[in-house]
């Protein structure tokens, strides 16, 4: 899957899908732009931002490492975190990010099942959040109203992002 292909897919319906990795994520922009480059995905967690970089199958495990380490310098003062999701979490970027515990990687398969990897599971996967069930026509009724709107703007200006 393509990079720009499961950025729409994570962030359509006001980042509904984005519950797929994380059922506490709120999503704010896609292609944010800060003074050090540009994030794919910014959401909010509990207050705090977290910036996603997706990754399609075909990535230097050294420079991605450098964009989350560029990510979390952006939010260092935001206490911020930063998530990669791909295909395939290369070996060495987690060994490589392990004293940054505010990243967290995920990878996913075919039928967009996301699961998160780390040291401890590196090897093996697990299905980490299931997409809770909702009546599609409450959750869509509901990110198109002014009030969810206006809860992502205020969240951007608290932040100040």
């Amino acid at each position: 899957m393509l990079e720009k292909k499961l950025q729409d897919f994570l962030t359509r319906n006001n980042g509904l899908n984005l519950l797929r990795i994380d059922p506490e994520l709120v999503y704010l922009d896609k292609e944010y732009s800060f003074r050090g480059g540009r994030v794919d995905i910014l959401a909010v967690k509990n207050g705090f931002p977290v910036a996603i970089e997706l990754k399609a199958k075909n990535y230097s495990s050294s420079q991605v490492a450098g964009q989350i380490i560029n990510y979390l310098n952006f939010l260092k003062n935001k206490n911020g975190s930063v998530y990669l999701v791909a295909p395939k979490i290369k070996p060495g970027i987690i060994s490589t990010l392990r004293e940054y515990s505010n990243t967290r990687f995920f990878e996913f398969d075919e039928k967009l099942h996301f699961y998160e990897i780390n040291e401890a599971n590196k090897n093996k996967k697990f299905f980490f959040f299931k997409i809770p069930e909702y009546h599609s026509n409450t959750i869509q009724e509901y990110v198109r109203t002014p009030i969810a709107r206006l809860m992502s703007k205020g969240i951007q200006r608290i932040l100040k992002l």
